[in-house]
């Protein structure tokens, strides 16, 4: 008895069914029965982290770059972009008196727009770097480049730039970047370097 009652529901299901799916409605219920794990695995992988994230950074890099080479083409700063830190060299003729820790008053041409810029573009961090020759190793040469570096950290400050964003380094006669055999590369080893780096978001 049960097993014809079983036979006879099973008829009826499948007539139903190929009804249904002559109707196009078998397949519509199909269709939605997926569509919760679609829409799921969609969410999900909305909040996956991406590859892209970093790319702000490297475009806040490059429009940095592109403002401060306009803003310093006709002073002695040398702008170079790594695509991790961009860096401007400053020969410390340009900032500094000689054998002082003070700013040239041609100073201004240098830090007045890289204030403007660094204030701009506030998720950057700076790196004040000063350097001398070799002609002092006595450890004033190290005094003399970090009160460089400082004067040049208050100078920002004093124009916009959040003091948390800065580090300052008196670099004393160490990494010169030419021979100090000669005059001018003594001239080139007295600098000053500004690393910039984007924060991350």
């Amino acid at each position: 008895m049960l097993v014809n009652e079983g036979e006879s529901l099973m008829r009826r299901w499948l007539e139903w069914r190929r009804v249904l799916v002559l109707t196009g409605v078998y397949a519509c219920l199909v269709s939605c029965a997926d569509r919760p794990r679609s829409s799921q695995a969609l969410d999900h992988s909305s909040t996956a982290p991406r590859a892209s994230q970093a790319i702000p950074d490297a475009k806040a890099l490059s429009g940095l770059e592109s403002t401060l080479r306009g803003q310093l083409v006709s002073t002695d700063a040398v702008v170079l972009n790594d695509s991790a830190q961009l860096h401007i060299r400053v020969v410390a003729q340009a900032l500094f008196v000689a054998d002082s820790p003070d700013l040239a008053p041609g100073a201004d041409e240098v830090l007045q727009p890289l204030a403007a810029t660094l204030s701009a573009y506030p998720k950057t961090h700076v790196e004040l770097r000063a350097y001398t020759d070799d002609l002092d190793s006595s450890p004033s040469a190290l005094v003399l480049t970090q009160k460089r570096a400082e004067q040049v950290a208050n100078y920002l400050t004093q124009h916009g730039v959040a003091l948390e964003r800065l580090q300052v380094h008196g670099e004393g006669h160490n990494a010169p970047i030419a021979s100090n055999s000669s005059a001018e590369g003594r001239r080139a080893n007295r600098r000053l370097e500004i690393l910039i780096s984007a924060l991350s978001s």
